[in-house]
């Protein structure tokens, strides 16, 4: 019997994955279409009268005292921003004096949760924000108000078990994935505390509980997603929540832009979970393969073929794709089984898995 020489074996294992790949994503066509309220639907502008008893000097000061940056730092307004609005007539000092209220009592809320979420945070209109009828002031508006508390509350809750998680990063049995595991339980809180119709993000794709809680923690922990190689559309996208996320939360209480690698780190994962110090979005990592298997259903097999096809085209470092694929498997096998059952349980069984214990 003739053996294949290596050269070919190599060709056909190329041409088999890529095969397994682009069934793949095909598979991936199907995605989460996230919606979230529109803002110049759900909530109404407040206040259209200017307060002339208000100087511009005073309206500043006291957007200062809020905690916005004077100058934009991240993509921010700034106060000087809101005074040249004020001064354009595009804004006026009712509507400034009113959000530099709902942010005192938005930043006093979270406060008291166990960390201020920045000000500066909330002072951004990214263009996917704009297009669905919101601004910085109709979202510090919608945020104070009482309907609005249990979302406000999983964020500042999920923002605290994240600081307190970047305050003892060093010298400290408190780890990344102990963080990110336990901001999954307080999404659960969130989710079971609620009705479902108030839930900020619906799609069809989400049909159970659980569903809706994976949902919701991706959102909190990463916010990010993975995008179809063939269509470059999202597989799933949260809409412009997308960025209200603990990671970029703490850029802005920094002040200095970085990566969502970069601000969680990959501590608390055993090694063959993380395979070579470059591997550092094992938290981001987590969390968009724990959406595709257990909300989306995408098979093990295309998850894995996809790091082996950039493995054997060269596009991938051999054990950063070990253990990619590592961390694939350790959620089917481990997460999976028990997730119907009690969340709880599973969380904690994949935290012994992947911190090898």
């Amino acid at each position: 019997m003739r053996f294949l020489e290596p050269g070919v074996l190599i060709s056909l294992a190329v041409i088999a994955v890529g095969v397994i790949c682009y069934l793949g994503y095909g598979i991936f066509l199907k995605s989460v279409n996230v919606s979230v309220p529109r803002g110049d639907e759900v909530a109404e502008a407040h206040d259209t009268e200017p307060d002339k008893a208000s100087e511009p000097a005073r309206i500043a000061e006291r957007l200062v005292a809020a905690g916005l940056n004077p100058a934009p730092v991240l993509g921010d307004v700034g106060v000087t921003g809101h005074m040249e609005r004020l001064a354009q007539g595009t804004t006026n000092t009712a509507t400034l004096t009113r959000y530099a209220e709902n942010l005192t009592y938005i930043g006093e809320t979270t406060a008291a949760r166990g960390a201020r979420i920045p000000a500066s945070f909330w002072d951004v209109e990214t263009p996917d924000l704009k297009a669905a009828g919101w601004n910085t002031y109709r979202i510090a508006y919608e945020l104070s108000q009482d309907h609005s508390a249990p979302y406000l509350d999983v964020l500042a809750r999920s923002y605290a078990r994240f600081a307190r998680f970047k305050a003892a990063e060093i010298n400290s049995d408190d780890t990344a994935l102990d963080a990110a595991l336990d901001i999954m339980l307080i999404a659960r809180d969130y989710v079971k505390s609620i009705p479902p119709d108030r839930l900020l993000q619906h799609a069809k794709e989400i049909r159970t509980e659980t569903d809706a809680i994976l949902v919701a923690w991706q959102n909190l922990v990463a916010g990010s997603t993975r995008r179809n190689p063939i269509t470059h559309k999202p597989v799933f996208s949260h809409g412009f929540i997308a960025r209200y996320n603990v990671s970029t939360m703490h850029q802005y209480a920094l002040g200095s832009a970085m990566p969502v690698s970069q601000t969680w780190g990959v501590s608390g994962f055993a090694d063959r979970f993380v395979g070579t110090p470059d591997n550092a979005n094992q938290v981001e990592h987590l969390s968009i393969s724990l959406v595709l298997q257990a909300v989306l259903k995408k098979p093990l097999l295309v998850l894995n073929a996809i790091e082996e096809e950039k493995l054997l085209l060269g596009k991938a470092d051999k054990a950063e794709a070990r253990a990619d694929m590592a961390l694939n498997t350790a959620i089917r096998k481990t997460f999976l089984p028990l997730l119907d059952d009690d969340l709880v349980k599973a969380a904690i069984a994949l935290r012994r898995e992947l911190k090898g214990k």
